[in-house]
This record gives structure tokens, C-alpha cells and sequence, in this order.
């Protein structure tokens, strides 16, 4: 006869089970403690991190900065020119120089108009359009950009190009908040004239006979060869200009004066055969440099008795005959008072 198998100690198995749950609820605890550190190192930038966010976005923006710097001149180049042209339109369209350049120049450089009347030439070219696009471009990179033109003025510093000069004042902030910039910066772009339209033949030609800005090819030694004056004829006929500190500047032009301008004159001959075609008053008796022409000065004058091929009316003043710099070489001519 089997003897029954001993019985289990009473309350031996509940214990057992009690620290086997603690063990369990240790071991869960540590783990979830484990993955919330592992999660919250992951989605939760370091100092180290966020300074380095910091610093690449003040990068960027300096970056920005260093390009629209840049572009500044490009801007300007574009806006200036076809200012200029704009104002010569307008000189055409009145038959009247401008009383006062800079209000004008700066009223089409940045809102397109002059007097308040738009031109072709400056729709969705002006200054004012080009900050606008910058505008846009800082948005989408998360930047609000604000630009302020300041003192804008009109110079030469050669006799071939206009100055314009201004002073932005640039307000650039990051729309996060992590970096901004205040700050004023003068720029200077020098914009050509060539090709522009003469303002002086607009007015005095009643717009029949236009002349642009062309500069001569010939050197003074060029025009007169022996008997040959070849070149001479070709600087009358085409009426290229030349530097010449008795003639007016681009911007003297521009309002109408005819004085000298000893740094930044420039000059042509008038051509009296394109003057006639044109219907147009000759007047044979005056100097044919353009300033001393349409002034209607009167002027002691020198004529070539010979060389060929040459104009018949061609003819200098006395102030550059006697220069040898500007006296196109007639004195080579046999030249006599005419």
C-alpha cells in the first residue's frame, strides 16, 4: 500500500509568486526608464545640437546678405539705364530739358513714373520692383526682410557713365527668432551712357535728328594723314563723341546747359548735311562741336583749305583749334579763318 506524497507547505506558493511580479515589475520599470531616455535623447536637442542650429542659420542669412550685397549693383545697373532712357523719352516727348534732374531720376528710378506718367521701358524694372522680389525671395527661406532707400544722387566720375549713390537701410530678422541685423550701407553703381540718346539733339533737332553716344575711334593723331582725311570726315559724318573739357557733360546735357566741363565734357561734330536732310535750319557761320552750334554763340572760326575726302562745312571754333588735343587735326590743314 502506497504512503501519500508529503503536502506543500501552506502559503509557500503565493510568496514565490509575489517576488516573482516584483522581479517582473523591476525589470518593466527599468525598461520603459531605458526607452524614454533612449526617446528623449533622440527628439530632444542637445545644447551642443541647438548651438549649431544656431550658428548654420546665421550662416545663411549671412549668405543672403553677402548676395543681395552683390546683386545691389546689377539692380541698380538695370534701373539706372533704362532710367536714363526714360528720361530722355520724356525730354522728347516735352522738347524741354529738365529744370531739375535728381526729383525726376529718382521719382522713375523707384515708382516707374515721371510727372506721374508710367513708361514701357521701366514696367517691372524699377528699384522698388527688385527689393520687392527680394522681399520674396527672404520669405521662403524663412526671413522678413526690410529695405530703406536712403539720399539717393547722381554724379560722374568719368565722362562715359553716371554715378548713383544711396544708402540702404537694411532691417533682417529670422522669423524663429534666432538672429538679426540692423544696419545702414552706401552703395555706388556706375551705369554707362553709351548708346543713350543725346538729350542736346532731342531738344534742338525737335526730335528729327537723334544722335547716341558713340565713342570715337579715331585718336586726335588719327584724323589727318598727308592729304588724307579720311577719318577726320568719317568723326564728322557719323558724329561720334570724344572727351573735350570745353563741352558740356552727360548730366549738363541732361538740364540743358552748354558750359564747359573740364573733367567730364564730351563733344561731337554736327553734321549740317543730316541737319539739312531733316529740314532743319543750317547755319553755316557757326562752329560745328555740337555745344558751340546749338548754343548759337558766335565764335571766331578755322576752316581747312584742303585734304580729301572732307565735308565742305566743316569748321572749329577758335578755343579748340588752338588746342592741340582738340583741334581734330584741322591746323594740318592749312587752316585759315572763316
Amino acid at each position: 500500500m502506497k504512503r501519500p506524497s508529503p503536502a506543500a507547505p501552506k502559503g509557500r506558493t503565493p510568496l514565490l509568486r509575489n517576488r516573482r511580479g516584483i522581479v517582473f515589475l523591476i525589470i518593466a520599470l527599468l525598461a520603459i526608464g531605458i526607452f524614454l531616455t533612449i526617446l528623449f535623447s533622440r527628439t530632444r536637442p542637445t545644447e551642443t545640437e541647438r548651438a549649431e542650429s544656431i550658428v548654420a542659420r546665421i550662416s545663411s542669412m549671412d549668405d543672403f546678405l553677402k548676395d543681395f550685397h552683390a546683386d545691389v549693383h546689377r539692380a541698380t545697373y538695370i534701373s539706372g539705364f533704362r532710367t536714363l532712357i526714360a528720361l530722355e523719352e520724356y525730354i522728347n516727348e516735352k522738347g524741354s530739358f529738365l529744370t531739375n534732374v535728381s526729383p525726376k531720376f529718382i521719382e522713375a528710378f523707384l515708382n516707374g513714373t515721371i510727372d506721374g506718367k508710367s513708361y514701357d521701358i521701366l514696367t517691372n524694372s524699377t528699384f522698388s520692383d527688385y527689393l520687392g522680389r527680394v522681399n520674396e525671395d527672404a520669405a521662403k527661406i524663412g526671413v522678413a526682410l526690410n529695405v530703406t532707400i536712403e539720399a539717393i544722387t547722381l554724379s560722374q566720375s568719368t565722362p562715359w557713365s553716371v554715378d548713383i549713390t544711396f544708402s540702404l537701410g537694411v532691417n533682417v530678422t529670422d522669423t524663429r527668432g534666432l538672429a538679426r541685423w540692423d544696419y545702414v550701407k552706401p552703395f555706388t553703381t556706375e551705369v554707362s551712357i553709351l548708346d543713350l540718346r543725346d538729350p542736346v539733339y532731342s531738344v534742338a533737332t525737335y526730335g528729327r535728328l537723334p544722335n547716341t553716344f558713340r565713342v570715337s575711334p579715331f585718336n586726335n593723331t588719327d584724323f589727318v594723314k598727308g592729304n588724307d582725311t579720311t577719318n577726320l570726315s568719317a568723326e564728322a559724318l557719323q558724329m561720334y563723341y570724344r572727351e573735350d573739357p570745353y563741352a558740356p557733360s552727360f548730366l549738363q546735357r541732361l538740364n540743358g546747359s552748354l558750359n564747359s566741363s573740364s573733367k567730364y565734357g564730351i563733344a561731337s561734330i554736327v553734321n549740317l548735311d543730316e541737319i539739312n536732310a531733316q529740314g532743319l535750319a543750317v547755319y553755316t557761320t557757326r562752329s560745328v562741336i555740337d555745344a558751340v552750334y546749338f548754343s548759337g554763340r558766335n565764335t571766331t572760326n578755322y576752316c581747312p583749305t584742303n585734304g580729301s575726302p572732307r565735308p565742305s562745312w566743316l569748321k572749329i571754333d577758335s578755343t579748340h583749334y588752338n588746342d592741340p588735343k582738340h583741334d581734330y587735326e584741322i591746323s594740318k590743314l592749312n587752316a585759315t579763318t572763316c
